[in-house]
């Protein structure tokens, strides 16, 4: 780094605010990522948690549905005036209660101190979201200095909504943790690694395992991952009779690699997506994919060189392909080594040069 960039570097404190882990999920992970790679280069930064934790007097509370919505909304918005020590804020963003309790006072408080504000975006129910709530987000949109995603699919979207130019962002991809094996001729061992939420419909990969299942007999599904709908999967689990299903709950980064390590095939069943980190770092460790098209999956997956994409909620055609790539070593092995090169791109060195251009240290 030349020694101008350095000194901006050393100049700069930038204020993350976002969820992060526990639980594990997207959008917290990634946010772990930033501030852990950020530190490792030299710029400072700190956490403001969205997902906080109430302190011990107040614990009763957060069993209380909406009095606990109120006590976390006062508690985040007194911690943002921390941004008062920031020079950047970079905002995660989502749709739903997450922008109006989070994102929005966020917003407010980096205007009223006058910081940079990066709007980092994500979500794949944006277009919904934006045009039934279009009267009160859109003048928030326009108060941000930059709108980033991680997806063309979400720049098409907020583009269209906020009016204005919206940079691409990539995720980032460990690709020294995520290591890459080459599958060809692939065990039948299938991971899911989503959470347990109605939007990613793991119940259809039960669907698809059993149809698996049929015809490879000693196939195995690991799930990681928790949610509300545990206890409904456990039960069709129970109910479908399936053997060799493991619920594994939420895993950390290591322990993932070493579930996708053991493992030979990706299922992502989802109903509504954007940029699934769990297909680039199913990507980076060399695990073929068999997804549904949804939201953007289609802009990261290619048919047929790096995945095999159907319909939504559709199981037959999940185990279809699954077992196609069973039966198909060169197949497999195509979208094993295409696959790496694609998560590559997403190294955090590369989404680096991006992101200090954002907060205008290039």
């Amino acid at each position: 780094m030349k020694d101008g960039i350095k000194s901006k570097v050393s100049e700069q404190t930038v204020a993350i605010v976002a969820p992060f882990p526990l639980p594990y999920g997207g959008m917290a992970i990634q946010a772990e990522k930033l501030y852990k790679r950020l530190t490792e280069s030299g710029v400072t930064s700190f956490c403001i948690k969205s997902n906080i934790s109430f302190p011990r007097f107040l614990r009763y509370f957060e069993k209380v549905r909406g009095i606990r919505t109120i006590i976390r909304f006062i508690i985040f918005s007194i911690k943002l005036l921390h941004i008062k020590q920031a020079t950047v804020v970079h905002l995660f963003g989502a749709s739903h209660a997450y922008f109006f309790l989070v994102v929005t006072p966020a917003i407010f408080v980096a205007n009223l101190m006058n910081k940079k504000l990066i709007l980092n975006y994500r979500g794949g129910e944006a277009e919904e979201f934006f045009k039934k709530w279009k009267l009160l987000t859109i003048p928030l949109l326009k108060k941000t200095d930059v709108i980033a995603v991680p997806s063309d699919f979400l720049k098409g979207i907020l583009e269209k909504a906020a009016g204005r130019e919206v940079l691409i962002l990539p995720n980032v991809v460990d690709i020294d943790i995520f290591r890459y094996k080459e599958r060809s001729k692939l065990k039948p061992i299938i991971v899911v690694s989503r959470q347990l939420e109605p939007r990613y419909n793991v119940a259809c990969a039960l669907r698809a395992f059993k149809i698996i299942k049929k015809a490879y007999p000693a196939a195995q599904l690991k799930i990681a991952g928790t949610g509300s709908e545990e206890k409904r999967i456990k039960k069709l689990k129970e109910e479908m009779l399936l053997k060799d299903v493991d619920l594994l709950g939420d895993l950390t980064h290591d322990e993932l690699f070493y579930i996708y390590d053991k493992c030979d095939v990706m299922i992502n069943p989802s109903n509504i997506d954007n940029f699934p980190g769990s297909i680039m770092e199913a990507f980076a460790c060399g695990l073929p994919v068999v997804t549904t098209k949804v939201g953007g999956i289609h802009f990261m997956v290619k048919e047929g060189e790096t995945g095999i994409m159907v319909k939504p909620n559709d199981h037959e055609g999940l185990a279809e392909g699954v077992i196609t790539l069973l039966r198909n070593p060169m197949l497999a092995k195509l979208f094993s080594a295409n696959g790496r090169k694609v998560a590559e791109e997403y190294s955090w060195e590369k989404v680096k040069k991006v992101l200090l251009s954002m907060y205008e240290l290039t």
